[in-house]
C-alpha cells in the first residue's frame, strides 16, 4: 500500500492489483475516503467515506482533484 502524495495531514494510497473501478484512497488519521479517478470521462467523484467528517472528505476530493496529474 504505497503512499504516492502526502498534503495537509492526507495520504493518498494507491493499492497494487486493486479492484475496478479505478480509485485511490485518501487516510487521514483513522478516516478513509475512497475516491474515484477515472479522468478521462469525469472529475474525481467520492465513492466511499469511513471515519472523517464531511469537510473532511471535502477537502480530501479537493486534493484528488487539484493533484489529479500526479496519479
Amino acid at each position: 500500500m504505497p503512499t504516492i502524495f502526502r498534503q495537509d495531514g492526507f495520504q493518498i494510497r494507491i493499492y497494487p492489483n486493486d479492484h475496478f473501478p479505478p480509485h485511490v484512497h485518501v487516510i487521514k488519521g483513522k478516516g478513509q475516503a475512497k475516491i474515484g479517478i477515472d479522468l478521462a470521462h469525469s472529475e474525481p467523484i467520492l465513492l466511499r467515506v469511513e471515519g472523517m467528517t464531511a469537510k473532511e472528505a471535502k477537502q480530501a476530493l479537493l486534493i484528488v482533484k487539484e493533484n489529479a496529474s500526479v496519479f
